[in-house]
């Protein structure tokens, strides 16, 4: 059993045991605690047979904690085909993510606060069948930037099968691993250069 609290693994590899996680647990793993919050945008991969609301509390506890350390922590569900995530948290999947990548939708209306939470959650929004076209979207390189500008951390919520994500990895400054046997090691080729920052298990 892994120590909730101390690193797995090495930066160049990647953890290769799990942090176990409790979401409900006050305090984050040492992985992924709030000091180790960066601007830009995190992934947060999931695989889809891990348990549903364990994933959306892990998200969302990484979210309020890494707000609650400072940063300014916006929480994007890409799981764009097969939403789940506004759900577990308690609201609507109104104007989103495919809304401001496909139909140039303002992203400073599509974030909205998380009662009693802090951060901003942007919901995954009008169904799309591809969802590929939004992760290789080229409004991802300005966007990136204005979060880096605006020293915000921006969690990006998706299953490691999501169509074109090697696209979204290159803007990533690492990736956290919910659930899943394998860890890391079930993440697909084109993401394998996206560092693992944590494996956080339930």
């Amino acid at each position: 059993m892994t120590d909730p609290h101390a690193l797995a693994g090495t930066p160049d590899r990647g953890p290769s045991a799990p942090t176990f996680f409790d979401p409900s647990f006050e305090r984050l793993p040492a992985p992924v605690s709030g000091d180790s919050a960066t601007p830009g945008p995190v992934l947060l991969l999931f695989d889809r047979d891990a348990d549903r609301d364990w994933v959306a509390d892990a998200a969302v506890a990484l979210a309020t904690g890494w707000h609650a350390a400072g940063r300014r922590t916006v929480l994007a569900d890409l799981c764009l085909d097969d939403p789940f995530l506004h759900e577990r948290i308690g609201m609507p999947n109104q104007e989103g993510v495919v809304d401001i990548f496909l139909y140039g939708a303002s992203l400073a209306r599509s974030a909205r606060a998380v009662p009693g939470r802090g951060f901003y959650l942007i919901s995954s929004g009008t169904y799309t069948p591809d969802a590929g076209e939004v992760l290789r979207s080229p409004r991802w390189e300005k966007i990136v930037a204005g979060f880096r500008d605006a020293n915000a951390a921006l969690l990006l919520f998706a299953p490691s099968d999501a169509p074109e994500l090697a696209a979204l990895g290159r803007f990533a400054d690492g990736a956290i691993v919910l659930g899943g046997g394998n860890g890391p090691g079930a993440l697909p080729a084109s993401v394998a250069g996206v560092a693992t920052r944590a494996w956080l298990a339930p």
